[in-house]
């Protein structure tokens, strides 16, 4: 038996198809950006993570100091470290696409900073995420605190801007 072939315009309308679903997947995608479920699929801020890429780092370094421009008597040691490890955590994703990409929970309050050999990073983390927030390299979603029902309670999240991706 021979098989039929399937007229041209069949298959250029299934491809048209396959676009329009792709493109309203992209749009949807975009719209939960912030909203309550994608902000509850997140990933934990690390503090062993690293920049592998030497370009990284140096470009790590480089916006501290776009960051700090103007403010007189930081020690660049430790913040240089808090730098790369913010921003190897909002990289975490890289190999994803924006839109998909999850944000990070991270705590906001000094007292979780303790220094311990475990932790890389040191509280002016903290301070790194209102510049950046500042200078919009990144959004951020204030968490909450429910001392009454602790399964309430949520850190707050980060995840890059375009303008950070673009460095």
């Amino acid at each position: 038996m021979a098989r039929t072939k399937w007229p041209k315009d069949i298959d250029e309308r299934k491809i048209r198809s396959r676009e329009r679903v792709r493109q309203q997947a992209i749009r949807n995608a975009l719209e939960a950006i912030g909203t309550g479920s994608w902000l509850n699929d997140n990933d934990s801020f690390n503090h062993s993570r690293t920049l592998d890429d030497p370009e990284a780092v140096k470009r790590a370094h480089e916006l501290l100091r776009i960051l700090l421009h103007g403010k007189a008597g930081y020690k660049m040691g430790q913040k240089e470290i808090d730098m790369e490890v913010l921003c190897a955590n909002l990289l975490a994703n890289k190999s994803r696409v924006l839109v998909t990409q999850k944000p990070i929970a991270i705590s906001l309050n000094r007292n979780d900073w303790t220094k311990s050999r475990y932790t890389r990073a040191g509280y002016f983390t903290i301070e790194l995420v209102d510049m950046m927030e500042k200078r919009g390299f990144l959004m951020h979603k204030e968490g909450i605190y429910d001392k009454n029902n602790p399964k309430k309670s949520r850190r707050s999240r980060i995840w890059p801007t375009q303008k950070f991706t673009v460095l």
